[in-house]
């Protein structure tokens, strides 16, 4: 079987896996779960191991295939969502519990047209408006689905009312000013490893080297800086003429 054909197989082995069957199932074991949020997660998740076949076929294809996996998957989103009342980093954003200006680790789920994208953090969507620099290295392809991203300072526009769980009850790719939206700046982007943990990151930022900056591309997160010359303490004595002699 050759790398590209694992996103068909999966869909394949999945086929006879839909929403309304696995919601029905969590149900019978105690989760009240609505379809349109198991149809939601359920999506991810298939891409979610349709990525583990692409980076190594032979050792996730059992796995990838297995439908016990996927279940247990929407038992562990299930549970931690709707029994232990815990949420998602971008979901704990847009409901305003978390600040949407901490370093946060997404990726590119999506391009829309113009300068707009889809980001998750592996459970959840979000549309992001990028700034005129980012937009640029968009245009320049250097910005693609599937990339992982550093994000910190950004800011969230979301309509009094609205929360996470309007991920799911509207169509996420609509233009609509209603739906909650990431606004991000070039200074406080960049590109994240492939191994990169997705969700809130222990470091309260990321550093810029100063070559990577753009005037007009907002808040510099932190800066890489390496001290070239140290210079002995100088004083400086004003005249009454208001020249200054060192």
């Amino acid at each position: 079987m050759r790398v590209g054909e694992s996103p068909r197989m999966v869909e394949e082995d999945f086929s006879n896996l839909t929403a309304e069957g696995v919601a029905d199932i969590l149900r019978r074991e105690g989760v009240d779960v609505s379809v349109p949020w198991m149809a939601y997660h359920l999506d991810l998740l298939k891409r979610k191991f349709m990525a583990y076949q692409r980076l190594v076929v032979d050792r996730f294809k059992s796995v990838c295939s297995s439908t016990d996996m996927l279940l247990n998957q929407c038992r562990f989103r299930a549970n931690y969502e709707f029994v232990s009342r815990r949420y998602s980093p971008l979901a704990m954003v847009v409901d305003k519990q978390e600040l949407a200006a901490r370093h946060l680790v997404v990726y590119v789920s999506r391009i829309l047209d113009g300068p707009t994208c889809i980001l998750s953090d592996g459970w959840y969507c979000v549309k992001a408006e990028l700034d005129d620099a980012l937009a640029d290295v968009h245009r320049r392809g250097r910005i693609s689905v599937g990339h992982k991203l550093h994000i910190w300072g950004s800011r969230i526009q979301c309509s009094p009312g609205l929360g996470a769980q309007d991920f799911i009850d509207h169509n996420i790719t609509q233009r609509t000013s209603d739906l909650p939206k990431l606004l991000l700046h070039y200074n406080g982007t960049a590109r994240a490893t492939w191994d990169a943990t997705l969700g809130f990151q222990r470091a309260p930022y990321f550093p810029r080297f100063l070559i990577g900056m753009r005037r007009t591309g907002g808040i510099v997160p932190g800066a890489v800086m390496t001290i070239q010359r140290i210079y002995p303490l100088l004083m400086s004595v004003r005249s009454r003429s208001g020249r200054s002699k060192f």
